[in-house]
């Protein structure tokens, strides 16, 4: 079905929605891209939800606590190799729209309908914290979504663009 979607939220005039920088516009020789797989298995996933339970999450999704994981990670890695405590870091997911509209669009539905949440914290946080804060992006994101659509859909979501872009 390529017009559900379309149905749901209507096309927009086209906004500058991706704050990321295009690296091949401007070369840089110094940017190295570094790729790696993890698999997990269950026993680690569960090891990791509990180490995320916290009073404010009590029952992290295997999202959130992988997530929450490799964000703790990549600031300790940062601290390590600066030797000074991050400032604040942002950690930018995509969220699939589809299961929180209000009117489900049918699984043969084709097209995008992801939107970007970013999750902030200052300084070194434990696991628990950053999962409070991505646990707390994605609910803010499931209510915007069951509130927001149609005509204004676009601007709604595109509140935290030029945050994300600083």
């Amino acid at each position: 079905d390529f017009n559900a979607i379309t149905k749901v939220f209507p096309p927009q005039p086209k906004i500058d929605l991706d704050p990321v920088i295009d690296l091949s516009k401007k070369p840089n020789k110094n940017f190295q891209t570094l790729v790696r797989c993890f698999r997990l298995t269950n026993d680690a996933i569960v090891s990791l939800k509990e180490r995320a339970t916290s009073e404010a999450v009590p029952h992290p999704t295997s999202f959130e606590s992988i997530a929450g994981f490799i964000w703790e990670n990549i600031v300790y890695a940062a601290y390590n190799t600066r030797a000074s405590i991050p400032e604040s870091t942002m950690l930018k997911l995509s969220m699939n729209m589809r299961p929180s509209i209000n009117s489900p669009l049918p699984k043969e539905s084709i097209g995008n309908c992801l939107v970007n949440l970013v999750a902030k914290a200052t300084g070194l946080k434990t696991v628990p914290c950053l999962v409070k804060e991505i646990h707390e992006q994605i609910i803010k994101a499931n209510f915007k979504i069951e509130k927001c659509q149609g005509d204004n859909v676009v601007e709604d979501f595109c509140l935290h663009r030029d945050e994300v872009k600083e």
